[in-house]
């Protein structure tokens, strides 16, 4: 998010505080993420985030005034990576730009004698340098690798995790129709993160007599997320009233996957969310309230809330939704 506050500064908008921090600190051509820690605790945080900055900004160079020779990406190049050799012989490997350019020789620039690979090298970026035209009256422009001249926090997030991919059912939530608190309540299943009693165990918490067994069956076993919402006799019950199997003997995601496959039909994670949703809370009732679990206590509730999550559906999936809704029995 504070990224954004430096996309404003490197590109000199107009705004009140930019004019300020350049005119104050860097008035004689300095370059800020070149230069130490100045100015108030809140610019001192937002220098530490410029390597962030740089790492997925390029710049095309206007006055070449905020943006290093060798360091900085501009023009599509890297000339610390792109001339090594001769990178090495710099004198001032924290130059500007405009800088550079003022006193573009051997002597003034670099250590002699160069080597016979820096000085060829050397003859290259003389080739660079001709192709760069620099204007006073032109400020540089800082733009983005994922192809945007604006900064965006989401296309940021997404670069930064472009080569991650979910499991396809994480995706399902916030594809769903469901309400916000369902579908985060949906998300912690996913991720193990409901406060079951295993969670409790793992977490160190102590439950009085010690019982971290399921009490929506007698069969004496840890209640897991897992178990409760798919091994548990009382979760199995109200998959079959819904007509729903799983295949317990797959990976976990590749068994909602082939449940999905299974159902034929557009609403499968409204389902199962809803679902899902309503044994939680039979299980609540019961840890809380005292109120014994029932198969038709479940049914009614889902059928209720299905009916009323319907409504975020749009207008040509609620029909069919509801639809097999009323065939639950």
């Amino acid at each position: 998010m504070l990224l954004k506050h430096l996309d404003k500064f490197y590109n000199k908008r107009d705004i009140p505080w930019v004019k300020l921090i350049w005119s104050t600190y860097y008035a004689d051509g300095t370059i800020p993420h070149a230069a130490g820690e100045v100015g108030s605790f809140w610019w001192k945080d937002l220098l530490k985030l410029c390597d962030q900055f740089r790492g997925v900004a390029t710049c095309t160079v206007g006055d070449g005034k905020s943006v290093l020779f060798w360091l900085d990406v501009w023009n599509n190049r890297l000339l610390k990576d792109s001339l090594p050799r001769l990178f090495s012989f710099a004198k001032n490997q924290n130059i500007s730009v405009a800088q550079f350019l003022q006193t573009n020789t051997i002597e003034e620039q670099f250590y002699t004698p160069l080597s016979m690979e820096a000085y060829q090298e050397f003859e290259e970026l003389q080739s660079i340098i001709q192709g760069i035209q620099v204007s006073v009256d032109r400020q540089d422009t800082w733009h983005y690798i994922w192809g945007s001249n604006k900064y965006s926090s989401k296309q940021f997030y997404n670069f930064q995790f472009r080569n991650i991919k979910p499991p396809d059912p994480f995706l399902w939530i916030w594809k769903s129709k469901c309400s916000n608190k369902l579908r985060v309540f949906c998300w912690l299943l996913l991720m193990d993160r409901l406060n079951t009693k295993n969670l409790l165990r793992r977490r160190s918490f102590h439950i009085n007599g010690g019982n971290y067994s399921c009490v929506m069956c007698n069969e004496n076993i840890e209640e897991t997320a897992f178990h409760l919402f798919f091994n548990c006799n009382f979760g199995r019950a109200c998959w079959g009233k819904i007509g729903m199997q799983w295949n317990q003997n797959l990976p976990f995601f590749r068994m909602m996957k082939t449940a999905q496959e299974l159902n034929n039909n557009s609403f499968f994670m409204e389902i199962f969310i809803i679902a899902c949703w309503n044994i939680w809370k039979q299980r609540n009732a019961l840890i809380f309230e005292g109120i014994r679990p029932s198969i038709n206590s479940w049914t009614f509730h889902f059928i209720e809330e299905a009916k009323l999550q319907s409504h975020r559906l749009k207008d040509n999936s609620r029909e069919d939704f509801l639809n097999w809704v009323n065939s639950v029995q």
